[in-house]
């Protein structure tokens, strides 16, 4: 095998490697039941809601929040959007399937669980990702490298890797995994961790799943205790409303947001750099924008009296923004950005902590992130004021 097919198969084992580690260990669960359920009969919220979880812990609900139910007959129901929530003091609907949609009563719930991305493990797997990447794909090059001084050379005693199979039949041993049992019904194993709107609709369920079977009438029982479900068009006592409002639900889509930023390099002497974006966050998690920054160093950084150079540069930024709590008070960032102006390629890399103070306002702090800036060779800035800097930066932001 020569180099170059060496480096065709190495980069999809790599890909492949990147694909997995990026798609695990993402998410959070958790469970909530009694009094914590309280807080879901009232529509119209302005906020996301924490709710305590059954372990202690505290779980967030909010329009991005995938959430099912555990029924009364320990069934779950399918997972569904918060913001496909309609609630009324008596029931939960799918705000899809109104009007005349049924309801799963609040006295068939028992419990409700909450799915959430995991700001923490994400922001450590695509951190990992991306070491790890790098460092295999050194390895890879030297690989390469060796190989092709080896053809070169004539030596031949590297081992043949076509006889490692790893090509596009290396999936022909997997067995198949059913979901379903024989009649077509979801199987009790998979039924509690793999039940989803897809397979309640494909078998002519509601999203909540099959009818709750009522239990026999007995005189000890208040027949207020069995309410049954509503059945499809007949409208409910109150109407459903969503749980939370059309601004909330927005701000889970899409948010501005504003900032100002400033700061300096602590490996050297009389510099700055500040700055000011604008950027969208899309479902509270990637933002997209750019703005505008100021860099000042000295012309000369040998000379004490030398003069002070002031760049001016625009930029576009991509970030990940992940929470680390259930209140949203604290998050990781991790992102890059890159633009030009009196630089002819200028490039950061922005990795750090927010803290969110009230509402939408956080503080930022970014240390040592790794900058580039090219200028032209034909002058003496990439002697004296390099090309590489470590700013640390401080920033205020709110978002929208």
């Amino acid at each position: 095998m020569n180099a170059h097919a060496l480096w065709s198969r190495s980069q999809r084992i790599l890909v492949a490697a990147a694909c997995c580690l990026a798609g695990t260990g993402c998410f959070t669960k958790g469970i909530v039941r009694g009094d914590g359920l309280d807080a879901l009969r009232q529509p119209g919220r302005r906020g996301e809601l924490v709710l305590q979880t059954k372990e202690g812990g505290r779980a967030r609900l909010g329009p991005n929040t995938k959430v099912r139910f555990l029924r009364s007959d320990d069934e779950w129901s399918a997972w569904i959007e918060g913001r496909d929530l309609c609630v009324t003091p008596e029931a939960a609907f799918q705000c899809s399937s109104l009007p005349g949609g049924p309801g799963l009563p609040w006295k068939g719930v028992s419990g409700i669980e909450t799915k959430n991305l995991d700001g923490a493990a994400t922001y450590f797997t695509v951190l990992g990702v991306v070491v790890g990447t790098a460092v295999a794909v050194a390895v890879t090059v030297a690989m390469v490298a060796a190989v092709a001084g080896l053809a070169k050379g004539g030596g031949g005693g590297f081992p043949k890797i076509d006889s490692l199979n790893l090509g596009s039949g290396g999936g022909r041993g997997a067995k198949a995994v059913s979901r379903t049992g024989p009649t077509g019904v979801i199987s009790p194993s998979f039924a509690p961790a793999e039940y989803d709107l897809h397979y309640a609709i494909a078998r002519g369920w509601r999203w909540y799943g099959p009818p709750i079977e009522e239990p026999a009438y007995a005189p000890e029982l208040a027949e207020a205790e069995l309410a049954p479900v509503p059945l499809p068009g007949a409208a409910p006592a109150v109407q459903p409303e969503p749980l939370f409002t059309s601004m909330t639900s927005r701000r889970g889509h899409v948010r501005l947001v504003g900032a100002l930023e400033g700061g300096t390099d602590l490996t050297a002497t009389s510099n700055g750099v500040g700055g000011a974006s604008l950027a969208l966050r899309l479902g509270d998690v990637v933002e997209l924008g750019g703005g505008a920054r100021l860099a000042v160093a000295p012309e000369r950084p040998s000379e004490a009296s030398a003069a002070l150079r002031q760049s001016w540069l625009g930029f576009g930024r991509l970030l990940a923004h992940f929470d680390l709590d259930s209140d949203r008070r604290v998050a990781f960032v991790l992102g890059a950005e890159c633009g030009a102006g009196h630089p002819k390629i200028y490039g950061r890399a922005i990795y750090g902590l927010r803290v969110r103070l009230v509402d939408g306002l956080a503080v930022g702090l970014y240390p040592y992130n790794a900058s580039v800036a090219v200028y032209d060779l034909a002058s003496r800035q990439r002697r004296d004021l390099g090309w590489f800097s470590f700013p640390s930066t401080a920033e205020l932001s709110y978002a929208f």
